[in-house]
């Protein structure tokens, strides 16, 4: 059975549909526009059943909208102005269920809601391109359970009911206007400006426009962007971007120039430096554009959101350390294997290692048109080539500044280790490096601490509304999947600069042990207030996990 029609309005052109299995869903699938099938058949293919679509063929999207009266209604040969859209929720209902719905039912199908999809008409066959606002909720799909991502919600109206979504926007590029870098911006835009009062969501004109401004040819149809210029648009928007060049970090560590071919086949050593700083924009829960790109050249660009799941039982012998008094640091990213990116070639969330993203879509260029391509493996292999870290415009301490007043400062503390790190079972510390904002990390102390002057402690502390913190793990309880295993942090100001140093570091804690940098005080007097304790305080704190929440 193809699918039931279970009731249908003319007048609104909705429609809503059963079905039992893929087999079933795809059948239907087929019979829409043959620009929908590829992406449609993947999606489908991931969706739990019995599954409820509800079908809306004359859609109204504010997006495609303003692309369609910027751009494809001066055409010779226009576009629908209109789009589809369907709606997937798990189980089976009718399309009396969505009208009757008391508070009860509307709870049940809150749950059971998966996230809707826009169809957007396109001249362009045999590619993505009609693949228009997606929101899946990731939580809600089995496949997805052990991967921790970025998201936020968004209010959908279906049938004249209202639900939320959690998830993080994608889209098609359109293949004339939006290409991947401009959908990139876009889907961040989207992010921010939902999740966020002091950001706003941006239409493709408004890119189109900014980028009008400092380009020196024409905009349209999109050529793609350089990352110069995705820096440049998300200054226009508000953030004060990182760049991270894999070119630049090569070659400083070769101490040569090299070509693409000699970096594409960088060993993994080489690159571990640009691999860690990638990680902590990723554990920052910062959605950080990538580029990547080919052997043969192609480029492309998609959003980084979050990273599968963690090897607790991985040989940390095999791995790098630093050796401090007899205690072996090891970056958390070496625990880290997958990264969750979101895909205008793929209409679902996509985990791909660091430095090998496999592109079965490897033959689509920026313009979205496909040709052939060719069998050899490397050819379906990408690298990162740069990433572009949108920053909260105050945080004037990036990712590697910060790691580096840490390992200094982890230095300094290197005769004091022993003491120090007495609650720890063996000599492996995880280190992990993550930006935060104030109020969760004060939340996350107040909520875990026992002593009442503990918590009236952290009520009380004044930090900037970023924060870097370094956070260091009892690898043994950590393994073992406990979560009380951080055994120290160190709060560093993310306001301050790179010059400033150890004079940015705002407070440091080992279990009991506590010291807060005062304005004036010079560095010795935090080694001295280490060495007083802390009574009745929490030996051992949980990991921290507020800025990546885990699937399924």
């Amino acid at each position: 059975m193809v699918g039931i029609i279970l009731n249908q309005d003319i007048g609104n052109k909705t429609e809503v549909y059963t079905f039992h299995d893929s087999t079933e869903a795809i059948k239907w699938v087929n019979d829409l526009e043959d620009s929908t099938e590829n992406f449609l058949h993947a999606l489908i293919s991931e969706m739990p059943y019995p599954l409820t679509i509800v079908f809306e063929s004359d859609y109204v999207e504010k997006v495609f909208r303003d692309t369609y009266y910027t751009y494809f209604s001066r055409k010779f040969v226009s576009l629908p102005r209109n789009c589809q859209r369907l709606a997937f929720f798990k189980g089976e209902y009718k399309y009396e269920d969505f009208l009757n719905a008391d508070e009860s039912s509307h709870y049940l199908m809150q749950k059971s809601i998966l996230g809707t999809i826009t169809i957007k008409p396109t001249r362009i066959t045999g590619s993505n391109c009609s693949m228009g606002r997606c929101l899946l909720n990731p939580y809600r799909f089995e496949k997805l359970e052990k991967y921790y991502f970025r998201t936020t919600s968004f209010k959908v109206s279906v049938l004249g009911t209202e639900y939320m979504i959690e998830a993080f926007p994608s889209s098609g590029q359109d293949g004339e206007m939006m290409s991947c870098s401009e959908t990139c911006l876009w889907e961040i835009m989207e992010y921010y400006g939902s999740r966020y009062g002091y950001y706003r969501t941006v239409l493709p004109s408004e890119i189109i426009s900014s980028l009008d401004r400092i380009v020196k040819e024409r905009v349209l149809p999109s050529q793609g962007l350089t990352y110069e210029e995705i820096t440049n648009l998300l200054k226009e928007f508000g953030f004060e971007p990182k760049v991270y060049s894999r070119e630049a970090y090569l070659e400083t560590e070769f101490n040569h120039e090299l070509t693409w071919e000699e970096m594409f086949h960088a060993s993994e050593d080489k690159i571990s430096k640009y691999r860690k700083l990638f990680h902590c924009y990723v554990e920052s829960a910062v959605p950080t554009i990538a580029g990547i790109r080919g052997l043969r050249g192609e480029g492309h660009s998609v959003v980084c959101i979050g990273h599968g799941s963690v090897a607790y039982e991985r040989n940390v012998d095999n791995l790098q350390y630093t050796e401090r008094n007899g205690f072996k640091f090891l970056e958390s990213y070496q625990f880290v294997d997958e990264y969750v990116f979101v895909d205008d070639n793929r209409p679902f969330y996509t985990l791909e290692r660091f430095d090998e993203y496999n592109d079965e879509n490897v033959a689509m260029e920026e313009d979205g048109i496909v040709s052939d391509s060719p069998t050899d493996s490397d050819n379906h292999r990408r690298k990162i080539v740069f990433f572009s870290a949108p920053l909260y415009k105050h945080v004037y301490m990036e990712a590697e500044g910060a790691d580096l007043i840490f390992d200094g400062f982890l230095d300094l503390l290197e005769d004091y280790l022993p003491e120090l790190f007495q609650w720890c079972n063996g000599r492996y510390v995880i280190k992990r490096v993550y930006l935060a904002t104030s109020n969760n990390y004060k939340h996350y102390h107040i909520v875990t601490a026992k002593a009442l002057d503990e918590k009236y402690y952290y009520s009380r502390s004044g930090y900037p509304k970023m924060i870097w913190v370094c956070e260091l793990a009892d690898y043994q309880r950590w393994r073992s999947r406990d979560k009380n295993c951080v055994i120290g942090q160190i709060v560093l100001d993310a306001t301050a600069s790179n010059a400033e140093k150890f004079n940015g570091i705002l407070e440091v804690r080992f279990g009991r042990h506590i010291a807060r940098s005062l304005k004036k005080a010079p560095l010795s007097d935090i080694f001295e207030q280490l060495q007083q304790e802390q009574d009745g305080w929490c030996d051992i704190l949980p990991y921290y996990y507020n800025n990546l929440k885990k699937g399924g």
